[in-house]
């Protein structure tokens, strides 16, 4: 979802408005399905949280084909998708994370890994807008 909404604001200064809008349904939609269902394990499972960011890829990849989207900016976005696994794979990672969901069933957990995420989405929108034109509206 951070992704998502970050990807909208690359398209935004990207000159693509389309784009941008369709990216941020995207993220309204799956910010939508989160709050329902929850972002955790037994809520959108596996197969929601892939295929969702199958489809948030394809469309950051024609972003990246077809406007004039920063590379850098979308190269950015790529930690985004890998900080949720590196609470699984490495050891340290993933006793702060045991330790921090043991508790009201892993808000903390999720808080963090929210947290997490927002530091590079931040700077590929922050790295958009400095590489951007002038916006017209």
């Amino acid at each position: 979802m951070v992704a998502a909404f970050a990807g909208a604001g690359i398209a935004f200064h990207g000159s693509s408005y389309a784009m941008a809008q369709v990216i941020a349904v995207l993220a309204a939609a799956l910010a939508g399905a989160m709050a329902g269902a929850g972002s955790g394990g037994a809520g959108l499972g596996a197969a929601g949280r892939t295929a969702a960011a199958l489809v948030l890829v394809g469309l950051l990849g024609i972003l990246a084909l077809y406007t004039r989207a920063a590379p850098l900016a979308l190269a950015l976005l790529l930690p985004v998708f890998l900080i949720d696994g590196a609470f699984r794979r490495f050891d340290d990672l993933a006793e702060l994370a045991q330790r921090l969901g043991a508790g009201e069933r892993g808000v903390r957990r999720a808080g963090l890994v929210l947290g997490l995420a927002l530091l590079p989405a931040g700077a590929a929108v922050g790295v958009a807008v400095w590489s951007s034109g002038p916006l017209y509206f």
